[in-house]
């Protein structure tokens, strides 16, 4: 009877072992890649943060601009709008 106790007593410990190492092990990895795993979410999602920056320019008919606008100070403006929701 010990010895079924202790056997199922070992294998209990040397599966919670296994489960720790394997634990570490992907911690590891996950350290590792790091950069490359939020550099993979960040282009993932970039086409959509654009999608919604850009999203209420459906809406207009037309734009009046007074001043130095134009164009590329439009689009200009878009991007930077994209670029604070990258750093924020």
């Amino acid at each position: 009877m010990r010895a079924k106790g202790d056997a199922e007593a070992e294998a209990i410990r040397a599966k919670g072992i296994a489960e720790a190492q394997g634990i570490e092990k992907k911690a590891e990895a996950m350290a590792k890649m790091e950069k490359a795993a939020v550099m993979e979410m960040y282009f993932k999602a970039l086409p959509d943060v654009v999608k919604a920056a850009s999203a209420p320019l459906a809406n207009v008919d037309k734009i009046t601009m007074y001043g130095d606008g134009n164009n590329t100070k439009l689009v200009k403006d878009i991007m930077s709008t994209v670029t604070q929701v990258q750093t924020d």
